[in-house]
């Protein structure tokens, strides 16, 4: 079953430094793991509409009303990481979200609709990663570790490099972009292993 750890750790074999054995370990290096690693998934998840980490919840109502403007107030799920991707007033076949008729104030949707569902983004467990998100995340912490871990600024660049491309992709390039259009298609294709994207590292 894959944990944060394992991610970290397989992150830290890809800029050539050792494992750890958890976030509680004492040392710098366990320190910056522990540090980056939540803000890191938490960017990775809310930069595309992923799938596997989209879900629908219907929201109910709060009891307080907004104080002026709009009639209802429902609050946003506790578990959303980003969105909503999507806001809807009816659970009818095909229903056709609202592109209007809203507002968010805080983590608080504001509307007149007496009925709310919504797609958002969650963290999902590490375990249900599809393949290719792991690679990708794994990609992403080697480059938040490489500087506070090797204090190696173009070992940092260099993995910045393949998981989101050049600075003028604007985050949008490298290996980012084989998951957004794997995502598009539906999610079910496998990528490279991690010891094959080490080989190719080692080769240049």
């Amino acid at each position: 079953m894959a944990t944060d750890v394992d991610f970290c750790n397989r992150a830290l074999n890809l800029i050539g430094s050792d494992a750890i054995s958890g976030f509680q370990q004492v040392s710098d290096k366990a320190a910056t793991c522990a540090r980056q690693y939540s803000g890191t998934l938490s960017m990775l998840l809310s930069m595309a509409h992923w799938r596997f980490a989209t879900r629908k919840r219907s929201l109910s109502p709060l009891l307080t009303s907004p104080v002026n403007v709009w009639q209802y107030a429902y609050q946003l799920p506790s578990d959303l990481v980003a969105g909503p991707d999507a806001v809807y007033n009816s659970t009818a076949v095909s229903a056709p979200p609202m592109s209007s008729g809203y507002e968010i104030f805080e983590r608080n949707i504001l509307t007149n609709e007496s009925r709310i569902i919504i797609d958002y983004r969650f963290k999902p467990s590490e375990n249900n990663f599809p393949d290719w998100f792991a690679q990708l995340l794994v990609l992403a912490l080697a480059g938040a570790f490489a500087m506070g871990v090797t204090d190696q600024e173009d070992l940092a660049a260099e993995w910045n490099a393949r998981a989101f491309g050049t600075p003028e992709h604007n985050m949008r390039g490298g290996f980012f972009a084989v998951c957004a259009q794997i995502n598009r298609q539906g999610g079910g294709a496998k990528i490279l292993p991690t010891d094959a994207l080490l080989a190719e590292r080692n080769s240049l």
